[in-house]
């Protein structure tokens, strides 16, 4: 496995990866339990010619290109070639796993027209439906994320700046209404880095699992672009799989050997009801990472009985945080150790703001650790006036460091407002106890 640079360097950017990885591979399952693998070696040549045809297509450096695709592969062949000809992907969510078609695009085009997407690629089953949103967005062009595949007839290299934007990675809209996100060259690279690096400490051996969506941060970056700074092998699974039989997730980390994966906190609900462990072995599994909404507690630790009698171990199990804005994540657990869970007195926490630490009563909140920040970046709580609370009060949490994102795309009031001089103002309630965050929720606003 190539080893990731060392911590004293800038970390290289995407396209460097890319131009010099030679060990790896994706392996894509389909719906079918097949399995098709990419190795990372063959990216330069793919992605180069996806580029190529995208800039006979009309895609010229700096456009803006909206993605859709039910097909994993094709996804990220086609995002990789946007970023190799110097456009910016937006990537937005699958139209097959809406349940409101109308609805969801029209949310599509809404985002489209804000991104000025100059062209929308979707995989070839999808394409016939997303054919309106021609007329939604002025000038897109709807293009077969497989006929881009299967060109053939050039190459394109656009060298990127590291300040430039890399992808746009709108907000899920669960407390207003989606931003863009403009993950840079440098933040996608700071990002990975700490992740693999410093988060997941990945070693000789290791394979990622996962069947989070792409459109999503966790998914795209986590499983799909970080992996690559580390020569990473990762299999993707469909996400409707996990959706429909959720127990094909830990069933699928034994038959491929996994040893890192990482999901929601209701994933782990659902999988904890409905395992089945019989002849399965999750004894390598070593990072088990829970992120992207509020941890609680007790669904992480019914997880862990599901599936201890399959050797699961509950030191596996990572709770973290992060946001678009920080790129992906912010903090990491620490590895190897059990849940670290702080009760304390829930009147003086909402009330006054402060933390009482109390036994497991019933007038106690649990609060899960969700670690220490990478390297280089830091976390502090401030109050309403922008002050510096200690250890134990509860105010907004605010993250700096180079993977803090370059603000929202085309909206600089939103920009101002929270990504300031020093640092990123995530809205986030929580505190600190012992050098660790512990998160509460939203400031101002419920999370639907």
């Amino acid at each position: 496995m190539a080893a990731i640079e060392p911590s004293t360097s800038e970390p290289r950017l995407l396209l460097d990866v890319l131009e010099t990885i030679s060990t790896g591979d994706y392996a894509f399952v389909d719906g079918r339990d097949r399995v098709s693998e990419v190795p990372y070696a063959s990216l330069r040549e793919r992605v180069g010619r996806v580029a190529a045809a995208l800039a006979r297509q009309g895609i010229r450096p700096g456009d803006r290109v909206g993605l859709m695709s039910s097909d994993k592969r094709e996804l990220l062949l086609t995002f990789l070639g946007v970023v190799a000809a110097g456009a910016i992907p937006v990537p937005v969510a699958e139209a097959h796993l809406m349940a409101d078609l109308d609805a969801h695009l029209a949310s599509c085009a809404a985002i489209l027209r804000r991104a000025g997407a100059r062209a929308l690629v979707a995989s070839r089953g999808l394409v016939p439906v997303v054919w309106s949103l021609r007329a939604e967005v002025e000038g897109a062009r709807v293009l077969d994320g497989g006929a881009l595949l299967e060109d053939d007839a050039g190459d394109r290299w656009v060298e990127a700046e590291a300040d430039a934007p890399c992808f746009l990675q709108f907000t899920s809209g669960s407390t207003a209404a989606p931003k863009g996100v403009v993950v840079t060259h440098r933040s996608l690279a700071a990002n990975a880095v700490g992740i693999m690096r410093h988060g997941l400490e990945v070693r000789e051996g290791d394979r990622a699992l996962a069947w989070l969506p792409l459109f999503h941060d966790m998914g795209l970056i986590g499983f799909g672009l970080a992996p690559l700074w580390a020569a990473l092998p990762v299999v993707l699974l469909p996400t409707i799989s996990f959706l429909k039989r959720p127990h094909s997730w830990m069933a699928a980390m034994s038959r491929f050997e996994a040893t890192i994966t990482f999901a929601p906190n209701f994933a782990y609900g659902l999988a904890a009801r409905r395992a089945r462990v019989e002849g399965l072995d999750l004894s390598r599994v070593r990072v088990d990472g829970c992120g992207a909404e509020p941890i609680a507690a007790a669904t992480l630790e019914a997880f862990c009985r599901a599936y201890a009698p399959a050797g699961f171990r509950a030191e596996a199990m990572m709770p973290c945080y992060g946001l678009a804005e920080t790129t992906l994540a912010a903090t990491f657990a620490p590895r190897l150790r059990p849940l670290e869970v702080l009760h304390a007195e829930a009147e003086a926490l909402e009330v006054c703001g402060e933390v009482r630490p109390t036994s497991a009563t019933a007038g106690a909140r649990g609060c899960v650790s969700c670690g220490v920040p990478f390297p280089g970046h830091e976390v502090r709580v401030i109050d309403a006036d922008g002050r510096r609370l200690d250890e134990d009060q509860v105010g907004e949490v605010v993250v700096r460091g180079p993977s803090v994102a370059g603000g929202y795309w085309d909206d600089p009031d939103a920009s101002r407002d929270v990504f300031v001089d020093d640092g990123l103002r995530t809205g986030d309630l929580g505190f600190l106890h012992q050098g660790e965050l512990y998160l509460l929720g939203r400031e101002k606003e419920l999370v639907i």
